[in-house]
């Protein structure tokens, strides 16, 4: 779907259970949750993508307010 230009519908498509399971977004608070509960399910390394055009100091921001800085 999303290959052949139907954006909108490939994303429909994707259930909300799909993305709870791999991927964390939120609150920072709820964030900080998820990341412990996977930790403890045994990840050791994760990946974070932020939006194109994210500035630094957003970025910096955004992974303080994560990490609980």
């Amino acid at each position: 779907l999303y290959n052949a230009g139907n954006r909108k519908e490939a994303a429909a498509a994707v259930s909300d259970e799909l993305v709870d399971a791999i991927a964390i977004c939120g609150p920072a608070d709820h964030c900080r949750e998820k990341i412990a509960d996977w930790r403890a399910q045994g990840m050791g390394t994760g990946l974070v993508t932020l939006s194109p055009g994210t500035t630094c100091d957003l970025a910096t921001a955004i992974l303080g307010a994560v990490a609980g800085a």
